[in-house]
């Protein structure tokens, strides 16, 4: 799932920006392996894995030999119950990320829209089929001056070009007339989510929806989670005083050297 966030950065120039903003994500890679750390399995849990495996809630041994089988990882037991180990990134969030990606502040898209969907519509051009596009090219000039022939239907090769040019136009200053809607429009998605996941833990505290213990906890760790650090649906965060706040007098003392930087995270 893709997740849409901008980043609020003081830095000295827009490269430094794009730079703390990757060092600012790289503990939350979710490919980072850490120590071996226990993992306690809920009474949820252990019901479901005895239930799947047709064995007692309280067979241990069966339990613990199920579990690899369950969830990939090995597993014990101590005096506070059964646990999985595991050496997954507690903390990641994402597995892969581009600069701009499907939120791209970048005019590409949009100058270029008729080559990608059909004129008009929001059906995108299909260059195996459809014959005014089929074994046809299209020319492509970037802002930077270089030039390629694309395939009709697609807008990655724009993404993949706003990706490794981020300075071009997914990093703006305070300077830029756009700057505090930006802020404003992923602070209420995050009010929004934040809602929407009070919503959920309330429609599975009524106990009329299946698996609801689960989906309960679920909801209520996203909520606790993001209330307490940067989180995927956090969709704002103000990297250089790590919190979700900001304060517009500082910002507008010194514009040149704030900077919002415009992130597609993939989880």
């Amino acid at each position: 799932m893709h997740y849409h966030n901008v980043f609020l950065v003081k830095a000295e120039d827009s490269g430094i920006a794009i730079a703390m903003v990757k060092l600012f994500l790289e503990p939350y890679y979710e490919g980072v392996e850490v120590e071996p750390y226990k993992e306690y399995l809920s009474e949820q849990d252990i019901q479901q894995i005895a239930e799947y495996y047709k064995c007692r809630p309280d067979d241990v041994d069966s339990i613990l030999e199920a579990m690899p089988k369950w969830d990939g990882d090995e597993g014990g037991v101590d005096k506070k119950g059964i646990f999985y180990w595991r050496t997954y990134n507690p903390r990641g969030e994402w597995d892969w990320y581009q600069f701009g990606g499907r939120w791209m502040w970048c005019p590409l898209v949009e100058k270029y829209m008729d080559n990608i969907a059909k004129p008009g519509t929001d059906h995108y051009w299909n260059r195996f089929h459809d014959p005014e596009v089929k074994g046809k090219k299209w020319l492509c000039e970037f802002p930077d001056g270089t030039v390629d022939w694309l395939d009709y239907g697609s807008e990655y090769p724009l993404q993949k070009w706003t990706n490794n040019n981020p300075t071009w136009f997914e990093v703006i200053d305070a300077t830029d007339s756009k700057f505090f809607e930006h802020i404003e429009i992923s602070l209420k998605a995050k009010v929004d989510a934040d809602e929407w996941d009070e919503q959920q833990i309330a429609k599975y505290e009524t106990g009329k929806e299946e698996d609801r213990t689960d989906m309960l906890e679920w909801y209520r760790r996203k909520l606790k989670t993001r209330q307490k650090r940067w989180t995927i649906s956090s969709y704002f965060w103000n990297i250089t005083d790590d919190c979700q706040g900001l304060d517009k007098e500082r910002i507008g003392a010194n514009p040149t050297h704030w900077f919002l930087v415009n992130v597609d995270l993939h989880s």
